[in-house]
């Protein structure tokens, strides 16, 4: 399993990966946490192409459930990884 935050800040990013790492590390589930930059939707494609992911869970951050179902980067992420997407709020 691979907890991937990126963000602008990348300190940030990184406290919050390994916070969620941790939690699932502590439920007996083996995880990484890589950071990056960059556009979210890009970054997403990227790596879902680069490490063979079958699946992608998605959870938005301070945002309404309208904004989860149709916000902007929810629906390119979905129009863009090949790959299964839930999403979880």
């Amino acid at each position: 399993m691979t907890v991937l935050c990126i963000g602008q800040d990348a300190a940030k990013a990184k406290a919050t990966a390994d916070a969620a790492t941790a939690r699932l590390q502590d439920a007996g589930l083996h995880a990484t946490s890589p950071t990056a930059t960059g556009d979210p939707v890009e970054v997403l494609k990227d790596v879902v192409s680069a490490k063979g992911f079958d699946l992608l869970v998605m959870g938005p951050y301070g945002h309404s459930i309208r904004n989860l179902i149709i916000g902007s980067i929810t629906t390119a992420v979905i129009q863009t990884v090949r790959i299964p997407v839930l999403l979880y709020r």
